[in-house]
This record gives structure tokens, sequence and C-alpha cells, in this order.
């Protein structure tokens, strides 16, 4: 047996009383519509609720209303099977719309008119549109019913009725066929509207329109972004009048053209058949609903950076939320990237070497096919292999991790001396992190007044900052020190070398830095300065030898994520000592480099 739905029961109600008086003021037209109504309260009725549902400030969408309508009515809860579903069925919900439900006879023509007429008096719009059915005889009378109402002695009689404020304001009344200007209600047939749109939207084939339920409907799918531009620009003419259904789909040419450019920035871009989450560093593009979805992890906020300008530099993209009378007719791209907290790892490896051994170390790499060469800071002359060619000189990167090069090194033959610094600091962070290896020397001072021991510092230090510029590369800011105190005469200075420079260093590889000079004077006794000259600390901290000439020290560099990588093996027996002593306290470690060809400070 069909169920009997009651009118009033399913009738969404407004709340007089939910209404911002700050906005809209009721009592401010009260005595116009009054006295246009003429004692028919169900049209003074009908017209405060139109006017404090569309205007009060209160209901945002006919959303709010059909909430607040379902919470009330026991008869919408049992017709519908949640709240939620109800609000899926609201044709237009992200409008304030809604359909008054007149009878036959009742003067709906009066409510047209005082909703039209007052909006544009009160300023809350600059155009309104009244359109009537098909039959061109009905528009003729709405016409001449508004004529009379706003420029004849009707309207001459209720204008009196309004505010000061209000009374010499000019609203003009036209239709289709005149150019719609701002204070102005245009009166017109759906037929005709049916005309202007298809006239309108001649250029874009794609679309279907005609007319459902009373209203002018566009249907279709449109690719190409200039027809999806021009019928943005259409739609904003006609407004309410028209209801949208055309959907967007760019065409694969387009899609794989924003693409490209990700990876041309060096971003990765998912495969449109993978539907796991992406990685970090890899970036998931998607259409739907008319608009790109572009979300992922990044390692760093210069990516997404990249990303922001790659997207607004598109012309039929943009990342701004369209607002009502908008001229904007650009497809939407919706940005939900996070940047992943990430650490990094430096390892920073100082090796001495000469002049011979650093040509053997540059022909070899080359040969192995280990170094990638910046064409920019590094130089090579001559034949490899030759005895007059030259060693690779000046900035390197080898492609290995820095396991890997010292294992390289050490087959290549220095092993002189070498110091080395292990740092962890978070990506992106402007702070500089700073490390310290060596030791204190206790150095007697005397002044007039005062005799005494002061500290010297001596050793690595080391002051690193950065982050990563893309998934597979870090940028690093490096303030480096290796210094150690002489005497001179009855002083003593502080014998130092130092660097400072920026690197953009492939993550597990290794970058080598050239050009400082070796830290320890060559005599035929090698050894540290100052204390190869005391006795009994000179002998464990000098030997005799005469074989290091013009040496100088490379600086190798091998950044990582913390948690990407492995802990560290040693590599040969060559290098075994060297990482272990580069997390061996300074104190302990030179106590152990007794009778060995090289040492840390």
């Amino acid at each position: 047996m069909p169920m009997k739905l009651s009118l009033s029961e399913h009738t969404l109600d407004v709340n007089v009383r939910n209404c911002d008086v700050d906005k809209f003021d009721f009592a401010e037209i009260e005595d116009y519509v009054r006295v246009l109504t003429a004692g028919r309260d169900y049209q003074f009725d009908a017209i405060r609720r139109i006017m404090i549902y569309l205007w009060g400030g209160r209901y945002k969408t006919i959303v709010d209303l059909a909430r607040e309508n379902f919470r009330k009515k026991q008869a919408i809860q049992q017709r519908f099977q949640s709240e939620e579903h109800f609000i899926r069925l609201l044709p237009l919900p992200s409008k304030v719309s809604g359909v008054c439900h007149m009878a036959t006879g009742t003067g709906k023509s009066y409510v047209m008119i005082a909703v039209a007429y007052l909006s544009i008096l009160l300023g809350k719009t600059k155009r309104a549109l009244v359109l009537g059915p098909a039959s061109t005889v009905i528009e003729q009378g709405l016409t001449e019913k508004f004529k009379e109402y706003i420029y004849g002695a009707k309207g001459a009689e209720l204008r009196q009725f309004l505010p000061e404020t209000m009374r010499n304001k000019v609203v003009r009344l036209l239709n289709c066929n005149d150019p719609i200007e701002d204070n102005s209600i245009v009166v017109e047939n759906i037929n005709a509207v049916l005309s202007a749109v298809k006239r309108d939207l001649d250029s874009v084939p794609e679309v279907d329109i005609s007319i459902n339920l009373g209203r002018v409907v566009i249907k279709g799918e449109i690719s190409s972004i200039e027809h999806w531009k021009y019928l943005q620009k259409v739609i904003a003419l006609y407004k309410d009048s028209v209801a949208n259904l055309a959907t967007f789909q760019p065409t694969p040419e387009v899609m794989m053209s924003l693409k490209k450019s990700f990876e041309k920035a060096g971003l990765k871009v998912q495969d449109d058949a993978d539907t796991a989450t992406p990685a970090p560093g890899v970036l998931s593009v998607k259409f739907s609903g008319n608009n790109i979805f572009v979300s992922g992890s990044l390692y760093s906020q210069r990516d997404r950076d990249r990303i922001l300008q790659i997207v607004e530099a598109q012309n039929w993209l943009t990342v701004k939320a369209g607002k009502e009378g908008s001229d904007d007719s650009r497809v939407r791209a919706v940005i939900d990237l996070t940047v992943v907290p990430t650490m990094l790892e430096l390892d920073v490896m100082f090796v001495g070497v000469s002049e011979s051994e650093e040509k053997t170390i540059g022909v070899n790499l080359v040969k192995a096919g280990l170094v990638v060469l910046d064409s920019t800071s590094t130089a090579f002359q001559g034949k490899f292999g030759a005895k007059d060619s030259s060693g690779l000189t000046g900035t390197y990167t080898i492609n290995s991790g820095l396991q890997g090069a010292l294992k390289f090194f050490a087959g290549s033959g220095p092993g002189r001396f070498q110091s080395a610094g292990h740092m962890t600091f978070k990506n992106d962070s402007p702070e500089w992190r700073n490390f310290q290896s060596g030791g204190n020397l206790k150095v007697r001072t005397a002044t007039r007044d005062v005799v005494g021991l002061t500290d010297i510092p001596y050793g690595l230090i080391m002051k690193v900052r950065g982050g990563l510029l893309d998934p597979q590369t870090a940028a690093v800011d490096l303030n480096l020190e290796l210094s150690y105190p002489i005497p001179v005469g009855s002083d003593y200075d502080v014998k130092k070398n130092s660097i400072e420079t920026t690197i953009n260093c492939p993550i597990g590889q290794t970058m080598v830095l050239g050009g400082m000079k070796s830290l320890v004077e060559q005599s035929s006794n090698e050894g540290v300065p100052f204390l190869r000259s005391i006795p009994v600390v000179s002998f464990f901290f000098s030997e005799k030898n005469t074989m290091l000439q013009n040496s100088k020290v490379l600086i190798l560099v091998s950044p990582q994520i913390v948690g990407a990588t492995t802990p560290s093996r040693p590599v040969s027996e060559d290098t075994a000592s060297t990482l272990k002593e580069s997390s061996t306290p300074v104190d302990q470690a030179t106590k152990q480099k007794r009778g060995r060809r090289f040492f840390f400070f």
C-alpha cells in the first residue's frame, strides 16, 4: 500500500528568529511588505521567511536548513535512513537554494516582486533573474506587473513605506536581449534562456543543453582546457538559472605534460595503476570531480615550494578555491603535501695524501667508473695513467658511500693521517649543529701579577646545517677546521686550517673536497707539532719519516638519511681501525697510535 506524504510535514521551515539583525533586519522593510500583500498573511509570511533565509546570515547553505528540520521533524526522520542520507539527496547543496510552494492563483508574482526588488534595494545582490515558464504570454504579463509595482502608480504608492535611503535608488527592468548591468531585474521565460545558452555555447560541441524540471541543464564531458574555461565564463553569466552537470576530464596528454613538469624538476610521480600510498618523496597526481589532486609526503619544504610553483605555472590550474562570482575559470588543484620530519647524518673524513698519491687516486677512480666530475670545479690534465698526467683536483663525487670510498683509498696507497667526525642534524633546520673532537693542552701562562695554566683546544671542529634538496640530494653548509698549538718563542700560537663551503651531494655518495694544505709540518721528524718535542710524550706522537712531501688534505663528506642505511661495518683491515677510531674518545685514541703511520686529532 503506497505511503501518503504530508507536504507540510516535509517542508523545510525557516526559523524567523534565526536571524542576525546586524546583517539583515526585516523591520526595515516590514511596512512595505504589509502594504504590498494587503492583508494576505500567507504572502507576507512567505516573503519574510524567504528574506530571512537568504540574507539573515544564519543559513550558509540549504544543508544548514535541512539539518535543522531533520532534527525537529519525525516525518523526515522516518522517510530517510539517516541525516547524511537526507543531505545527499538535496539539490544544489552548496547554495542557499530552495522552492517556495504556493498554489495557483495565490499571488506568487507578489512574492517574486518583493524578493527581487527589495534584495537589490537592500544591497544584498546586484542582479536578480525572474525566470518564468515557457509561455511568452506569462512572461509578458509578469513583466507588466513588475513595471507597475516598480515604476507605475503602485510603485509610487509603495515607495513611501521604504526607508529614505532606498526610495531614490534606481532599479532597471530588463530582458535577456538587453545588456545586463548592475541594479537590474531580468524577466525572461525559460525558452529564451535555453536559446541564449545554446547560442553562447555553440563553440563547445561536447555539451548537451536541455530543459529539465523547469531549468536549463548542461551535461557532457569536456577535455579541452580552453572549452572548459569558456564554459565556466558562460555559466557565470546565468548563475542559478542554469544547472551545470558538465564535467572536465583532461586528456592523457595534458596529465602526462603535468607529470613531466614534476619529473623535470627532479620529483618522482607515482604510476596511475599504483593505488598504494606513495612512499616519501613520491607524488600522487590524480584527477577526480573536476579537480586535480596532488598529494604525498616530502623530505623538504623546498620540494613543496617547487610543486606549488609548477602548478601555478600551468595556465589551466589554480590552487585557490574559487569564490562566488569569481571570474577564475581554471581547474582547481587541491594540494595535500606534508613534509616528513627527517634527520640527516653526515660523516666527514680527512685524508692526507701526497701529490703522487692524489694522482693515483684520481686515475683509479676514473678507470673504475666511480667518479662523477663537476665540470665547474674539477680539473684533470694529461692522459689517464701517464706519468706526466695530473690527478683530479678540486671537487668531485665518488659513486659510493664512505665505506666504499675508504676501501678504495686504502687500496690506492694513502693512509698517512686521518681525522673523522660524525654528526646528526635536523633536515632544513636553520641552526648550526656543532661537533668537536680533540683535546686541550695545559699551557703555562704568566702575566705581571698572575701565573697559571690555560686550556688550548685543538682538533677537528665541525659546524653543519642544511637539508634535502630532493630525496636524492642533500645541500649542506660546512664549516670545518683542523687546529693544534705550536710554540712560537716563549709563547704559543694555534696552527689551523679551515674551509667554509656549501655542497650539493647525492645521498649515499661521497664528495671529495680538495685544496686544503696539510696541517702537518714536514720534516725528518713526523708527528704532532709541539708534542713531538716534549720528552716522553714525543715517544707517542712522532716517528722518523722523510717520504711525505708536498702533502695536502682531502676532505671526504658523505650524507645519509637517518634510518635509511645499515650501521657502518669495517670494509677491510686497512679501514677497520679508521671507522673504529672515529667514534673513540680522543685521549684513548692517541694512546693507541704508537708505532702507527697515521694519527687522529
